[in-house]
C-alpha cells in the first residue's frame, strides 16, 4: 500500500477512537474492532499476541484486597504501558460488566514517593489522567482507579475505597 494511503488511514483511526474516546456512545462501535483471544484458563482473555491475560472482577475490594485476589490467582493488578493496552482495558471493564456500565476500576498503578509505580514492578511509563489530576485530595489518594467520570480516564483514589478491578498474568 502506498504510504500517503497508509498515514491517512492511521490519522483516520486514530481521529475515530479520539472521538469514541470523547463520546461514551461511540464506545460500543470501538470494541467492535477488539478481538480477545480466549487464554487456557476459564474467563481470562488476551489481546493480540503480548502474551497477558486479563480478568476483569466485579467484586468490589480495596486496593490491598484486590491485590490479594490477584496474587491468590498467580497475577497481579493490571499495569497499562500503551494506548492499545488502555483500550484493551477500556474493552473488558464496558464488555465485562453486568449491563455495560461505566465503573471505576483498580488497576495497579499506586503512589510512590513523588511519582506512582505499578505493583507488578514494571515502570510506570504511560497514563490517562483526567484533567487536574492526580491531585491527593486530603493528602489521602494513593491508589489509581479507572473509569472516572470517563471511560477509560484516570483519577487517584483512597486505596480503602472498595471498587471493581483487573488482574493480569502472563499466558
Amino acid at each position: 500500500m502506498h504510504p500517503a494511503v497508509v498515514t491517512a488511514v492511521l490519522l483516520l483511526v486514530g481521529t475515530t477512537i479520539t472521538v469514541a474516546d470523547e463520546e461514551e456512545e461511540g464506545l460500543e462501535g470501538l470494541c467492535l474492532n477488539v478481538s480477545p483471544i480466549l487464554c487456557e484458563e476459564c474467563h481470562w482473555v488476551a489481546f493480540g499476541r503480548n502474551g497477558v491475560c486479563m480478568r476483569y472482577f466485579e467484586t468490589p475490594k480495596t486496593f490491598r484486597e484486590a491485590q490479594a485476589h490477584c496474587h491468590s490467582l498467580q497475577s497481579d493488578l493490571v499495569s497499562i504501558h500503551t494506548e492499545q493496552d488502555m483500550l484493551n482495558v477500556k474493552y473488558m471493564s464496558y464488555y465485562f460488566t453486568s449491563g455495560f456500565e461505566r465503573r471505576a476500576f483498580w488497576i495497579g498503578g499506586k503512589r510512590s514517593g513523588g511519582g506512582f509505580i505499578y505493583t507488578d514492578g514494571t515502570k510506570f511509563d504511560y497514563n490517562k489522567w483526567l484533567p487536574n489530576q492526580p491531585d491527593n485530595y486530603l493528602g489521602q489518594e494513593g491508589c489509581v482507579e479507572a473509569n472516572a467520570l470517563k471511560w477509560g480516564m484516570w483519577n487517584d483514589a483512597s486505596c480503602s475505597q472498595k471498587k471493581d478491578f483487573v488482574c493480569a498474568k502472563r499466558k
